[in-house]
């Protein structure tokens, strides 16, 4: 979810996700391969941003699914139930 707030350098997106620097590369690669972020050099540095604001919007309605405050309280284990 951290690329639908703003533009970020690969090692932004690794401090607020907790993933390892080459999994995370490795991942921008593929999603600006298919054209879903575009990459901008600054120095030594390379950011990334959302290529399309339409997805950002699809982005916003799968937060609200997927990153809830607490996830275990909205889909509870079957057991639970």
């Amino acid at each position: 979810c951290s690329l639908g707030d703003s533009e970020l350098s690969v090692g932004e997106i690794v401090d607020r996700t907790g993933t390892s620097q080459s999994n995370i590369s490795q991942h921008l690669e593929q999603l600006r391969n298919k054209n879903i972020v575009i990459a901008r050099k600054d120095a030594n540095r390379i950011f990334y941003r959302i290529r399309n604001h339409r997805l950002l919007e699809l982005i916003s309605i799968m937060r609200g699914v997927l990153c809830p405050a607490n996830l275990d309280d909205r889909y509870p284990h079957p057991d639970q139930q």
